[in-house]
């Protein structure tokens, strides 16, 4: 069952790198609700108990750049996970992800893909508006967009847990409120078992000094794919707006 649901993210994960922007919206709408679908009904699908997720955690690393730091956490915790960092050097940030298994799964692939592209479309940008990499514009470009994705994400969070969402299937779940209070009881109890604590997190704004860079990026942080709301003209039906996993 849960290589089955794993199967279904990878592949909708994939898609939803989609060139195609309607074609991306439907697979992050499709993968977002079965996340929630599967979260909800965990325990009432009959899954053997070797098969049943239990926290855990993943390790990536990152670039040593404040930016990453400033919307790692806040898009975990959109997903039932929490993130821990430590300075490895200079240059690099170890990250552990903690949350069930297929929670750390999605979080770990969204959050390498939000840098990569944040990382890419700065370095385009500075080329378009400089035709170099101007390290002044790629700076506020990038402190722009995390701030903004995090307070998406924490904009999202609360979306979610007031309002009933979409699944994957076509019906609707209750609003998350109490799932998120869940999810965070088994976090809790796992780090209470393992002795883990957490220092407390720090904002970095970072550099403003490119008003250029710091719109352009504000900008782009709105369009990051944490939700993406999808036209259905070819429906004739109104896009639908239900929590983050309506997207």
């Amino acid at each position: 069952m849960i290589k089955k649901i794993k199967s279904k993210l990878e592949k909708y994960l994939a898609m939803s790198s989609s060139s195609n922007e309607y074609e991306a919206a439907i697979a992050q709408r499709r993968l977002l609700s079965l996340l929630a679908e599967h979260n909800l009904n965990i325990s009432d699908i009959g899954v053997e108990a070797s098969e049943v997720e239990t926290v855990d955690k993943d390790i990536f690393y990152a670039p040593g750049l404040p930016f990453i730091k400033n919307f790692v956490f806040d898009v975990a915790k959109l997903y039932f996970c929490k993130v821990s960092s430590l300075s490895i050097s200079r240059t690099e940030i170890r990250y552990t992800v903690y949350g069930k298994d297929t929670n750390r799964f999605y979080v770990v692939s969204l959050l390498k893909t939000i840098i990569a592209k944040i990382d890419a479309q700065s370095k385009g940008d500075s080329y378009s508006h400089y035709g170099k990499q101007d390290k002044s514009y790629i700076a506020s470009f990038r402190n722009s967009t995390s701030l903004t994705i995090a307070k998406r994400a924490r904009m999202l969070k609360r979306e979610a847990e007031n309002q009933n969402i979409e699944t994957e299937s076509g019906g609707t779940l209750p609003a998350l409120n109490t799932l998120y209070k869940q999810e965070n009881d088994l976090l809790e109890g796992y780090f209470s078992e393992n002795s883990i604590t957490f220092n407390a997190v720090t904002i970095n704004q970072g550099s403003t000094e490119n008003y250029a860079g710091w719109e352009a990026g504000h900008h782009y942080g709105e369009s990051v794919g944490l939700k993406v709301d999808i036209d259905k003209k070819a429906d004739k039906q109104k896009a639908k707006k239900i929590g983050c996993y309506a997207s």
